[in-house]
């Protein structure tokens, strides 16, 4: 008699819904005498988990060279005006639409209502948007407060395309001729670089699922576009997340396009040089911060030898996607293309003063506390916007202090 080993468990497959923010999470299930979470696959775990995927690491960056690639020697096209391309039609249909106060994409289902709330942020916002240029001195400080209390999902990315400024960049016809150009040419090695990092974007989210939909291929597009329009910079892993968060609040591509040359131009300027010397000096300059606002967190990270190097790559290079729940990442994403590089710093501050007693009191280890640092848990109710916002505000660090810090680094090569 043959002994015929069991048949493996057949594995059930796990029911999932799109949540508000358009990406793929388990359904919550229903537990005798309880509730179960189930809130491991939550947005930035997501993105977290691709970044951690083998050979994608962003902590990695930092000591890899063959990641970035460089495209010389292509001529550029003659140079044209193109047109922003949106309208005032969302003013005059805010009475007929739902609104979403938190992301750009709501899923099918029950109609839900409108909270005035929202309504008149929206209306807010809409006025400021109509009054012109929303970095002019006169605007700023209103702004600024806006960009502080979250965007409206349904305005988020028209105001991020206002706070960029990429007016002036915007040349349609260079788009169009480096765009054909991109889709004519053989594969080179870049774009082969490229095409495997697109899968690794947002895998869950609605947008980016479908492998051969327009998402993909929109992402797609535009980063090989955007090789061919800056053959210096070229590609720097970590371009396709920004890339792809653009495209889930920006529909029109040559928008989300130039959104992003005016970011890698301004508030992101130095992020993805092959050397990452920007991202080393500032976490370097993190660290600064750390030891002059908290000597206690940063005696307890000496002890563990932790420096910034070892998780502000991930941090700032993906803007929080990889980090923070989604929630927090929108506003986040509002406050740094209105602030700059600060929102960053301060943000990260605020996080790590929000980690600090689970950090001085469960995580006596390096490894324990780089997992928690890297790994926000992302049910955590004091990680969401409004507490993070608060401790923020916190933190008193003027962009000139910033500066400062940032020559003493440079000049004594700390």
């Amino acid at each position: 008699m043959n002994n015929v080993p069991p048949l493996p468990p057949v594995p059930v497959p796990v029911q999932t819904q799109v949540d508000e923010y358009g990406f793929h999470v388990p359904i919550k299930k229903e537990v005798r005498g309880s509730v179960a979470s189930d809130f491991a696959s939550s947005p930035s775990s997501k993105a977290k988990s691709t970044v951690a995927d083998s050979n994608s690491s962003l902590a990695g960056i930092t000591r890899s060279k063959s990641l970035r690639y460089s495209l010389k020697g292509l001529p550029r096209s003659d140079t044209g005006e193109g047109s922003m391309g949106f309208g005032r039609k969302l003013s005059r249909a805010l009475s007929l639409k739902i609104s979403n106060s938190n992301g750009s994409i709501s899923p099918a289902g029950p109609v839900i209502p409108i909270d005035p709330a929202i309504i008149e942020k929206e209306k807010t916002w809409l006025r400021v948007l109509d009054a012109g240029d929303l970095k002019n001195p006169q605007n700023i400080k209103q702004v600024k407060k806006l960009c502080r209390e979250g965007i409206p999902g349904s305005l988020r990315g028209r105001v991020w395309i206002a706070l960029t400024q990429q007016k002036h960049l915007r040349d349609h016809e260079l788009y169009q001729s480096l765009m054909e150009k991109q889709k004519a040419m053989d594969s080179i090695e870049i774009f082969d670089v490229i095409e495997r990092d697109v899968a690794r974007c947002y895998p869950q989210h609605v947008m980016f699922i479908d492998k051969d939909g327009d998402g993909i291929n929109n992402l797609r597009n535009i980063l090989r576009t955007y090789a061919l329009y800056n053959p210096v910079l070229g590609y720097t892993q970590g371009m396709g997340f920004i890339v792809g968060m653009l495209l889930m609040h920006i529909p029109n591509p040559e928008d989300a396009f130039w959104v992003l040359v005016s970011m890698l131009e301004g508030v992101c300027k130095g992020f993805y040089e092959s050397d990452l010397k920007r991202v080393r000096m500032d976490a370097k300059v993190f660290d600064m911060l750390v030891k002059n606002m908290d000597p206690r967190l940063a005696k307890y990270f000496e002890a563990n030898q932790i420096d910034g190097l070892m998780y502000i790559p991930q941090w700032f290079l993906t803007i929080f996607t990889s980090t923070l729940p989604w929630p927090s990442v929108l506003r986040i994403w509002d406050m740094f293309l209105c602030e700059g590089s600060k929102a960053l710093f301060r943000m990260g501050l605020a996080v790590l003063q929000t980690c600090k007693q689970h950090l001085l009191t469960k995580c006596p280890t390096t490894s324990e506390a780089l997992s928690y640092i890297l790994h926000i848990p992302q049910d955590d109710a004091k990680f969401s916007p409004e507490p993070l916002s608060k401790a923020m505000m916190r933190i008193r660090l003027r962009s000139r202090n910033l500066e400062k810090i940032r020559q003493i680094v440079e000049e004594n090569g700390i």
